[in-house]
């Protein structure tokens, strides 16, 4: 039971979208007495997070159990506000993990990320573009296994297959 508010990110970004209609989806199948409050879209970054749940939580004062965002830059801001406000105990799950991320989950001020193991995406489709350009057969559909990242796994994570190295640029 309880309240939530769903911040997607940006309108019209497919992926974030799809990400935010499953979380309502597995609301509804799982635990059909959570209510959602509000649905959001904004900008992706851990200043509008903040911006967006400090005016969810003066429009809902004392009603927000959980927040979800459909990205883990948001979710920092949404951290941020809940601790400046002295907001309560609030579950926040996010995806895509960042560094501020994974210490806020340690921590307890994020309580879950899913983590779509992106750099092992990226190996992946360098691998399926090589066979490609060498006439081989590729599988219509590649999917790594998402991972669900809490404060009982957050340290025994391979890191390499999510984060990009350290000083990696584009």
């Amino acid at each position: 039971k309880g309240n939530v508010v769903l911040l997607y990110g940006p309108a019209g970004n497919a992926t974030l979208l799809e990400r935010g209609l499953g979380f309502k989806e597995a609301l509804q199948q799982h635990y059909p007495e959570m209510k959602v409050l509000a649905e959001r879209f904004s900008e992706l970054s851990r200043a509008e997070g903040l911006k967006q749940m400090e005016d969810l939580l003066q429009a809902f004062p004392g009603r927000i159990n959980g927040v979800y965002t459909g990205g883990s830059f948001l979710a920092d801001g949404v951290a941020d506000a809940v601790t400046a406000n002295r907001a309560g105990k609030i579950l926040i799950a996010t995806a895509s993990p960042n560094a501020g991320t994974i210490d806020r989950i340690k921590r307890g001020e994020i309580h879950m990320t899913a983590d779509q193991q992106n750099v092992m995406q990226g190996r992946i489709a360098v691998n399926v573009m090589v066979s490609l350009l060498n006439g081989d057969k590729v599988p219509e559909l590649i999917a790594p296994p998402i991972r669900a990242l809490v404060v009982d796994n957050i340290g025994n994570v391979d890191w390499s297959l999510s984060l990009p190295p350290a000083g990696w640029k584009p």
